[in-house]
């Protein structure tokens, strides 16, 4: 996936789509803390709150680290 075009970010090289099963996975599950957006400031926060003992999850609506942490 290319950043702006012309450049392809180390993050997402060769990086799997999770497709419309993604959700499957967190059926029935229970989650102390949703984190909306996956750049660099959720993933610090998620990570952080799950070292606290948390269970987290990252709700972002395209990639992971994609705009300005890519």
């Amino acid at each position: 996936m290319k950043r702006d075009g012309a450049k392809m970010s180390l993050w997402q090289f060769k990086m799997p789509d999770f497709g419309s099963n993604a959700a499957a996975g967190i059926a029935n599950r229970y989650f102390d803390v949703v984190i909306a957006g996956g750049g660099i400031t959720g993933i610090t926060t998620a990570l952080l709150l799950q070292k606290a003992g948390k269970q987290v999850m990252i709700a972002e609506a395209h990639s992971i680290a994609f705009g300005t942490t890519g």
